[in-house]
């Protein structure tokens, strides 16, 4: 009787080892899930977060990168402070957790675009000669005319080299598809026509850039019946801006 007590108990024991061995794994996938969210920053910024439920515990792995304050139950701020990479976990009260990356750059290191901009100021009669160039093309077939009659324009790599006697105007555009593909230039008559200003602007990323050839006027508001001396600026003349 005792020993067949002692084998139930063996094999109880063996179920429940079996048991814990098939949950660890699962265990352990469940805590590698959390997503990991890429947080980029320049050097010397401060970046706040809120979170659903209070914040209970921080880890930062390299505090010389960047630091992470607690300054409410449920938001953080971010202070980047070198060049390089952390991570930072934050623990909620519901349980949870949010993993966050934080890449920290200094200015310098960020991407920047550069837009050159033309403007130009043409009389509405002075277009005399207007080219359209198209082009389709799949995987069965090939339609072209004009600057397109070939595919010399196209080289090894795909882009697309302009002639170098390009008119007044010229605009090259895919039209939002894959496979079709056009280019519009406009000749102005002699004299009719005057280049304005030719702006360079650089962007950094998530910063604008402007450009303004001109001035501001005050636009005069009328307040309770009587003209005012002052009021909302207007811009004139030629404005333009562009976002990283």
């Amino acid at each position: 009787m005792i020993g067949s007590v002692a084998r139930g108990l063996r094999a109880c024991c063996a179920i429940s080892l079996l048991s814990l061995a098939c949950l660890a794994p699962t265990a352990a996938a469940q805590q590698t899930q959390t997503p990991v969210t890429p947080l980029d920053l320049p050097v010397g910024r401060s970046f706040p977060l809120r979170t659903d439920a209070n914040v209970t515990r921080v880890s930062i792995a390299d505090p010389t990168v960047a630091d992470v304050l607690v300054i409410a139950e449920n938001e953080v701020v971010v202070n980047s402070l070198k060049s390089g990479e952390t991570d930072a976990i934050l623990w909620l009260a519901n349980g949870t957790r949010i993993h966050y990356r934080i890449a920290v750059h200094s200015p310098s290191d960020r991407m920047q675009i550069a837009i050159a901009v033309k403007f130009a100021e043409v009389r509405r009669n002075a277009i005399r000669n207007l080219g359209l160039s198209g082009l389709y093309r799949d995987d069965h077939t090939r339609v072209g005319n004009g600057l397109f009659n070939t595919d010399n324009p196209f080289d090894a790599t795909g882009g697309i080299n302009l002639p170098s006697t390009t008119r007044f105007v010229t605009v090259l555009s895919d039209l939002g598809t894959d496979n079709l593909l056009t280019f519009l230039e406009a000749e102005e008559t002699k004299g009719n026509a005057k280049l304005l200003a030719e702006p360079n602007l650089l962007a950094g990323n998530k910063d604008t850039a402007s450009f303004l050839a001109g001035g501001e006027l005050p636009i005069p508001v009328v307040q309770g019946g009587q003209q005012g001396s002052g009021g909302s600026p207007s811009r004139f003349n030629i404005a333009s801006s562009a976002s990283g």
